[in-house]
């Protein structure tokens, strides 16, 4: 075990854990300046994780990125931390998200130090996941995840929270023991075909499980990567959940709490389940279709903006389904996508806190800021919401492009159904700039500041990437959705197969 302190991951997983337990006992009266720690403590993780990412990018000193630990002996069990090019970009993204989340946060008397502890747990839940090389580790952190989300949702999340966070922890208290009767599954045929009781992704795929009981296991804990991604019918726990939650935890649950089921997805599925996949894709890409275009509407129906958010990221992340099952060979486009969700996730998200906050309220018809008076505010609005519809020269739409110019080759019927889909995901993102940016002000409608210069020194990082993801998407591809979690070219992202 001593072998684990010498691994960046584990380091950088330890370092969250580590503040996330003092901030449980530091108890401050100003809260101003707890929350002035809080982010200066983020911002030193945050370098940490960069420093760990461009030392990987590099290829300095690979050791450090990959350990394997003994935990039973008698048993041969190992805990084994790794990364990829995809999950190191998840890291930094989960490091980079805590300050943008803790400026976001008001000064209402019952949010204080538990609330930073929380959210620092939560991140810590997250890096360990993203690292995790096998299914013992992976449950643990997955597991670990949900308890921070429902300590934030259930005690600082607003008014109408408890049938919310009831709904998660059901949901997730099912899917979480299909999952474990999943591992166990696997687990004693890895012991029947090998003798040894070893969970690590990669020894399980070079197991060889039989097909029937591939497409067994598939069934079993295919729902519980659904839920995660809250994909259709299982989407209704974050819609649930993201208008009732403070701003700064619906930046970590769209931004890579929801992303650690793509991850799932590519560690487990993919390589220890091939045959189940080759044989229930074409059914699952026809509903993840479906969804998307499905989602889509429910977003344009929303009344509030949270709400709205809310639905078009389950949409996209159903997109994300689609784009890995349309095309099971070729994943780039769809992890592109997945970096450039979460990324538009959290310049998103804080806009809509920093609205809510100034606003009281985050219904659509009552939000008026225009351009000539709130023109910073208004211009990083109307960039994120562009993004997330796949507008050329933004984030989504190499994703998207992909992604759809791949389906058409192996699903057409589908991939019509997603242009759709991408189209009324288009005019949701339009009518709501169009009614807060450019609508006539209503009676109702309430003034409000714009933007400080602190708020837009944090979000205007998250903006640049989204136009460096959308014009450079073969270099972003590269350091970003490139590695041992896919064997494609980088060209893939345009559509060669």
């Amino acid at each position: 075990m001593m072998a684990l302190a010498d691994n960046f991951l584990f380091s950088l997983f330890s370092l969250s854990a580590l503040f996330g337990i003092i901030f449980l006992f530091l108890n401050l009266k100003n809260r101003l300046l707890l929350q002035k720690i809080a982010f200066y403590v983020s911002v030193v993780i945050f370098i940490t994780a960069l420093t760990a990412f461009c030392l990987f990018a590099a290829g300095n000193h690979p050791s450090i990125f990959a350990v394997s630990a003994k935990w039973m002996s008698s048993l041969n069990m190992v805990i084994c931390l790794g990364a990829d090019k995809f999950s190191m970009s998840m890291i930094l993204l989960a490091a980079a998200f805590l300050p943008v989340s803790i400026i976001t946060v008001s000064h209402a008397q019952r949010i204080g130090n538990a609330f930073y502890s929380c959210l620092f747990f939560l991140q810590a839940a997250v890096i360990g996941l993203f690292s995790s090389e096998d299914l013992f580790s992976f449950f643990f952190f997955w597991q670990l995840s949900i308890l921070p989300v429902l300590f934030l949702s259930g005690i600082w999340g607003k008014q109408g929270r408890a049938a919310a966070v009831e709904k998660f922890f059901i949901v997730y208290s099912v899917f979480s023991l299909l999952f474990l009767l999943g591992i166990f599954g696997i687990a004693e045929n890895m012991h029947y075909l090998t003798g040894n009781w070893s969970l690590v992704f990669k020894d399980v795929a070079k197991a060889g499980i039989s097909s029937s009981q591939q497409i067994f296991y598939f069934i079993l804990l295919m729902p519980v990567f659904m839920l995660r991604l809250a994909a259709f019918p299982l989407h209704t726990w974050f819609c649930s959940l993201a208008k009732e939650n403070q701003p700064a935890v619906n930046i970590f649950l769209a931004g890579t709490f929801i992303p650690a089921g793509a991850a799932g997805l590519v560690k487990i599925i993919f390589p220890i389940l091939p045959k189940g996949v080759l044989f229930l894709s074409p059914y699952l890409s026809f509903l993840f279709a479906l969804s998307f275009a499905y989602l889509a509407l429910m977003a344009w129906a929303a009344k509030s903006f949270s709400g709205m958010l809310a639905y078009l990221f389950s949409a996209q992340f159903s997109l994300v389904l689609f784009g890995l099952f349309s095309s099971y060979s070729n994943k780039m486009p769809a992890l592109f996508l997945t970096v450039a969700i979460s990324v538009s996730a959290a310049v998103l998200f804080f806009l809509s806190g920093a609205i809510e906050n100034r606003a009281k309220t985050d219904i659509i018809a009552d939000l008026h800021f225009p351009f000539k008076g709130m023109p910073r505010t208004s211009s990083l609005l109307l960039i994120a919401l562009l993004s997330i519809a796949g507008l050329p020269c933004l984030a989504s739409f190499p994703g998207i492009y992909g992604i759809i110019r791949n389906a058409f080759s192996s699903a057409p019927f589908s991939a019509i159904i997603v242009v759709a889909g991408v189209f009324f995901s288009f005019a949701c993102c339009f009518r709501a700039a169009q009614e807060m940016l450019f609508g006539k002000k209503t009676s109702a409608a309430i003034a409000m500041p714009e933007l400080k210069k602190q708020e837009i020194l944090v979000i205007l990082p998250f903006v640049i990437i989204l136009f460096f993801l959308g014009i450079m998407p073969n270099f972003s591809a590269g350091c970003f959705a490139g590695g041992s979690t896919d064997s494609v070219s980088r060209e893939a992202l345009n559509g060669k197969r």
